[in-house]
C-alpha cells in the first residue's frame, strides 16, 4: 500500500526556520546574558553595594554619603570581601537624595540576601524591557520577528554589566518602556508616574523625558512624575534633616572628590578609568584639555539636535511617537555622565527602527540597528584592555587617534545614531507637508 507523504509548502517551511533561528538566537542571548551578567553579579555587585548600605544608613539616621559610615554598616550586614575598607571609599556615594528610599527594601536583608535580590530584579526588568519593546513595536511576542528582537535586546552587553555592578539603569529604563506603554494606552497619570519613577531611580535617564513631557505638553504625566519626584526627594531630605547629619555637605564633597581631575568621574585623559564612559564629554575630553570648552561644546552640540528636533516635531501630537523618544533617549545618553551600563536605554531606538521596517525609512531603520550593535560587546573596555597589557605598540595606542576614536567608538555610534534619527525625523516633517 502506497504510503503518503505530507506536503510543506516552501514558505510554511520558511516560517519555521525563522522561528527556530529565532528561539535559537533568544536561548544564546539569555545564556550570554547568564554568563556576563548573573554569574559575574554573584561575586562583585559592587554599585549595588554602595545604594545598600547607603540606604541601611538613611534608615538608621545616619549619614549615607560618608564612606567610613557607610563600610561599617555594609560590614555589619555581612560584607564580606567587598567591605575591606576600600570600596565604598573609592565608589563614593553620589546617588540622587531622592534614590535612597528606593534601596530601603534591600537594606532590611542582609547583604548576601540583598545581592541575590538584586540579581532577581535586573534579570526581571530585562526580562520587562524584552518584552515591552514587542509592545511598542506591535508585534507578537512569539513570533520569529519579536523573539529575534527580544534576544537582540537581551545579548546588549550594557544590560550584563548593569546586572554585574548592581546598577539601577535596567530598572529605570523598565520604569520608562512602562510608561511608554501606559501613554499608549491613554492612562497619563500612570504613565507620569512611572517617568517620575524612573527619573527617582536614576535621574540621569528618567529627567530627559520629563523634559519631554513638558516640550510636548502632556500636562497630567508631567505634573504626575514632578510630584513623584518631589514628593521622594523631600521625604529623603527630611529624614536626614531630622536626623542632624550634615548630608549636602557630603554629598556635594562626594561630588567634587570623583569629578575631580583624575577622579574616576573626570572624562579627561587624567582619568584612567574613562574607558567606560560614554557621554560627549569623554570624546571631547580625548582632545580638549579646557574642562568648561568641553561642557560648552557638549551642551552646545546637543542642544543645537535637540533644537532642530523640536522644529521638526513642533504642533501637538495625539500619541508619543517612538521615534521621538529615540531621539530622546541617545541625546540623554550624550549630554549627560553616562557610563557603558546606562546604554540599556539603546532599547527604545531598536524598538524605534524594527517599527519602521517595511516602511519608506528601512534604511535608517538599519542603519541605527548596525550601530546598536556595536553595543552587544564592550569594545571600550576590550580595546582599554589591549593597551594597558601592551598587545599593540604604544607609538599606536598613546595617541589622539586611539583615545578620540578607538576607545570612544560607543560615543560615535551615539552621534551617528542622533544624526540618523534627526534625518529620520526631517523625513517624516517633510512627507507630512506634502500629505497636506
Amino acid at each position: 500500500m502506497a504510503t503518503s507523504v505530507r506536503y510543506h509548502p516552501p514558505v510554511l517551511r520558511t516560517q519555521r526556520s525563522m522561528r527556530t533561528l529565532a528561539w535559537l538566537g533568544l536561548i544564546a542571548a539569555l545564556a550570554y546574558l547568564t554568563w556576563r551578567g548573573v554569574w559575574r553579579g554573584t561575586a562583585m555587585s559592587g554599585d549595588l553595594a554602595v545604594g545598600f548600605s547607603s540606604a541601611r544608613a538613611w534608615v538608621l539616621g545616619h549619614d549615607p554619603y560618608d564612606a567610613a559610615i557607610l563600610n561599617a554598616d555594609f560590614l555589619r550586614a555581612g560584607g564580606g570581601a567587598l567591605a575591606d575598607g576600600t570600596l565604598l571609599e573609592s565608589l563614593r556615594n553620589v546617588y540622587f537624595p531622592g534614590t535612597l528610599p528606593i534601596f530601603v527594601p534591600l537594606a532590611l536583608l542582609s547583604w548576601p540576601e540583598a545581592r541575590i535580590v538584586g540579581l532577581l530584579v535586573n534579570v526581571a526588568a530585562s526580562l520587562f524591557v524584552a518584552v515591552g519593546a514587542s509592545r511598542l513595536v506591535g508585534w507578537r511576542l512569539t513570533s520569529p520577528k519579536s523573539l529575534a528582537l527580544s534576544a537582540f535586546i537581551l545579548a546588549l552587553a550594557p544590560l550584563h554589566t548593569t546586572i554585574a555592578f548592581g546598577q539601577t539603569g535596567i530598572i529605570a529604563t523598565a520604569a520608562v518602556i512602562a510608561a511608554m506603554l501606559l501613554e499608549r494606552a491613554d492612562r497619563p497619570y500612570w504613565s507620569g508616574f512611572a517617568y517620575g519613577l524612573a527619573t527617582v531611580i536614576k535621574v540621569q535617564i528618567g529627567l530627559p523625558f520629563l523634559v519631554y513631557l513638558l516640550w510636548r505638553r502632556r500636562w497630567a504625566a508631567a505634573i504626575a512624575s514632578c510630584s513623584v519626584l518631589i514628593a521622594v526627594t523631600a521625604v529623603s531630605a527630611v529624614r536626614m534633616q531630622i536626623a542632624a547629619v550634615p548630608w549636602l555637605d557630603s554629598w556635594l564633597a562626594n561630588v567634587s572628590w570623583l569629578s575631580r581631575p583624575g577622579g574616576i568621574n573626570d572624562p579627561s585623559l587624567a582619568n584612567p578609568d574613562r574607558f567606560s564612559l560614554i557621554d560627549l564629554q569623554y570624546l571631547l575630553g580625548s582632545v580638549f584639555t579646557d574642562g568648561l570648552l568641553v561642557q560648552a561644546v557638549t551642551f552646545g552640540s546637543v542642544g543645537a539636535v535637540a533644537l532642530a528636533l523640536v522644529w521638526f516635531r513642533r504642533g501637538r501630537d495625539a500619541r508619543p511617537d517612538l521615534l521621538t523618544l529615540a531621539v530622546v533617549s541617545v541625546l540623554g545618553l550624550l549630554v549627560a555622565y553616562h557610563r557603558y551600563y546606562d546604554a540599556v536605554l539603546l532599547v527604545i531606538p531598536i524598538a524605534w527602527a524594527c517599527s519602521v521596517m517595511g516602511t519608506p525609512q528601512r534604511h535608517l531603520g538599519m542603519v541605527v540597528l548596525i550601530l546598536c550593535a556595536d553595543f552587544l560587546l564592550p569594545f571600550q573596555s576590550i580595546f582599554f584592555e589591549i593597551g594597558q597589557r601592551g598587545i599593540l605598540p604604544a607609538s599606536l595606542t598613546g595617541g589622539v587617534f586611539w583615545n578620540a576614536v578607538v576607545l570612544a567608538q560607543h560615543v560615535w555610534a551615539l552621534i551617528f545614531m542622533a544624526i540618523t534619527l534627526l534625518v529620520a525625523a526631517a523625513g517624516d516633517r517633510h512627507r507630512r507637508e506634502n500629505d497636506l
